[in-house]
């Protein structure tokens, strides 16, 4: 499914509990999201346009399928419960980020599968795995160039 380009906001629940919907395209001036915009979706993989730059509370909440979320923007926020029961994520790719972005201290990563990976920017990997709020993932993190062989 295609969004159409006149979208640029999906409302809190809008492609919620949406069971046959695995695939979804999002246009490039979509700016945000409302809080469970994806939960119980089935999508598999999603690609976030570069105006996604902050990522409010429980957006991607309980996509239990989805395996990849890549973000094309420079997210600078990440709020509370993020990707929590997001029990099939491999991978979050925010290898386009400009700096670390600030992420909530608790349940961003609750039932997330322990080889999931963070992809971070390679110049960006040492300041990443040492700040306070993402020390507690570093084993996550992994830098861009390693990832993407």
């Amino acid at each position: 499914m295609s969004l159409p380009k006149s979208c640029t906001f999906i409302l809190s629940y809008g492609v919620q509990q949406t069971p046959n919907l695995s695939v979804l395209r999002v246009p490039s001036q979509f700016t945000g999201f409302g809080s469970r915009a994806f939960q119980y979706s089935q999508l598999l993989k999603l690609t976030l346009p570069e105006k996604i730059t902050s990522i409010s509370t429980y957006v991607f909440y309980d996509m239990y399928r989805c395996e990849s979320l890549k973000f094309l923007g420079d997210v600078t926020k990440i709020d509370s419960y993020n990707f929590s029961n997001c029990y099939a994520l491999l991978e979050i790719d925010l290898s386009n980020c400009t700096s670390v972005p600030t992420i909530a201290t608790s349940n961003v990563f609750t039932n997330v599968d322990s080889t999931c990976k963070v992809i971070v920017p390679d110049e960006l990997y040492d300041t990443w795995v040492a700040d306070a709020n993402w020390s507690a993932y570093a084993s996550r993190i992994i830098k861009h160039s390693e990832y993407y062989i």
